[in-house]
């Protein structure tokens, strides 16, 4: 509809009424006309080489445009990387188990007995498990294949892709050897678990924070994530024998009794399994507690967020499923050491299962202290893989150390004048802080 402009004149009657007559032959004055072919061209040709009229051009442009916005559309949903069949950017769905080429099918007594039998309390995953990755393939792979060894279902695994590199690794841009090197092929046909990209790098509170939106999102009760160093197996000496996701099956139906406000003083927000090498989030209480900190990116950022939340009067539970080892390098081989030949015939505590505890034991340390193990080379696997650089949307490997050093020192001097100490103590900051309006309440 053609709206005048205040500076336009029209005619107008008297009263003030525009007039119809008048204002038709006003808006025409102002319509463009149509160039016409000359009149002894125009008489020579027939009626279907004419310049077309306005209602033939739009009888041909509608029918284009609709095809050719929904071609756009149709053909955006189906890249990889760019939106799913639900809307959803940056993730890539697992491919189903009869797709997969040649998955790797854990021990048979590792399949929790009850899984089939276990709902979730809203339409989501039973377990959805988070993994963040940044940096060395190497050791994601052999997590999240430790993972499915222990029975967690494939399709409730989802690797976050932090590395920053856009969407290089989903092109297969980038080389092994680059620090950065995500196989999706690998992770999404043969060990079909799923994969979501960060838009760019995140620091640790940032990832914290995605992971919480991410579940928020899709209305997940709760979710689970996990470091991208660790390797997860059952108790398999244990007599009678569970598996390690058989435990966390159980683990859940304790949890879910206090997990909404009825449970008052026993409501928890964190349930760690060693440490919080693998932990799992109660999703409703969260806003009591807040974002992690973006300012405090590393190191004390996990003492302010866990110090908050019992302030908020919320449980951080400690709970037991198994073996979890903090991993100071990638394994040779880990695909055959957690899965040896097949999945059937094998009994648990076999001698199969004792040579994977020693080259665990090798390379890696099972946490049972009030902190975690700190050994040689624990961090080894942080410069295992240095390679990349000049390669697309790669940041220099040696610049990424320093910086994440940096980083660190100056979230640490954040976080000490944020809740006014002398340093940055979590000892310090639990023994003098008791509320959260407390922060950066100091001089």
């Amino acid at each position: 509809m053609f709206f005048p402009s205040p500076w336009l004149r029209v005619p107008q009657d008297p009263d003030g009424e525009v007039e119809l007559d008048e204002w038709s032959s006003f808006l025409h004055s102002l319509q463009v006309k149509r160039p016409q072919a000359p009149q002894w061209l125009d008489s020579r040709l027939p009626d279907w080489l004419r310049l077309p009229s306005k209602k033939h051009l739009l009888f041909f442009f509608i029918p284009l445009a609709t095809y050719g916005i929904g071609w756009w559309h149709g053909g955006k949903s189906q890249l990889p990387g760019v939106q799913d069949q639900q809307g959803d950017y940056y993730f890539h769905p697992p491919i189903p188990m009869s797709e997969l080429a040649n998955p790797p099918i854990p021990y048979s007594y590792n399949i929790a007995p009850n899984a089939k039998n276990y709902s979730a309390p809203v339409k989501m995953p039973v377990t959805p498990l988070f993994i963040p990755f940044t940096k060395n393939h190497k050791m994601l792979e052999q997590t999240v294949l430790s993972y499915i060894a222990v029975g967690w279902p494939r399709s409730d695994i989802v690797v976050i892709d932090n590395t920053g590199t856009m969407d290089a690794n989903a092109k297969g841009f980038l080389s092994p050897n680059n620090l950065f090197y995500l196989n999706y092929d690998l992770l999404r046909k043969r060990y079909g678990v799923s994969i979501l990209r960060t838009p760019t790098l995140l620091n640790f509170s940032q990832l914290q924070n995605f992971m919480i939106s991410a579940a928020m999102s899709r209305g997940w009760a709760y979710f689970f994530w996990s470091h991208q160093d660790v390797i997860v197996v059952s108790r398999e000496g244990n007599d009678p024998f569970k598996g390690f996701y058989d435990n966390i099956l159980e683990s859940l139906t304790r949890l879910k009794a206090t997990m909404g406000p009825e449970a008052g003083e026993d409501r928890w927000v964190i349930a760690f399994y060693s440490y919080d090498w693998l932990t799992v989030v109660n999703v409703s209480p969260l806003a009591l507690v807040g974002q992690w900190d973006v300012f405090i990116p590393y190191y004390a950022t996990d003492c302010d967020w866990y110090h908050r939340a019992h302030m908020a009067g919320l449980k951080l539970l400690v709970e037991d499923v198994g073996l979890i080892f903090d991993m100071s390098a990638s394994l040779v081989e880990p695909e055959k050491l957690l899965f040896g030949d097949g999945g059937d015939g094998i009994q648990p505590n076999s001698t199969k299962f004792q040579e994977l505890i020693v080259a665990l034991e090798a390379k890696g340390r099972v946490g049972t202290g009030p902190d975690p193990p700190d050994y040689p080379d624990r961090f080894f696997w942080q410069t295992e893989i240095m390679g990349g650089w000049g390669e697309p949307w790669t940041y220099n490997p040696d610049g990424l150390t320093r910086a994440y050093k940096a980083m660190g020192s100056a979230g640490r001097i954040i976080f000490s004048a944020k809740w006014g100490l002398p340093e940055a103590s979590c000892e310090l900051f639990r023994e003098k802080i008791k509320a959260q309006r407390e922060a950066w309440s100091f001089p």
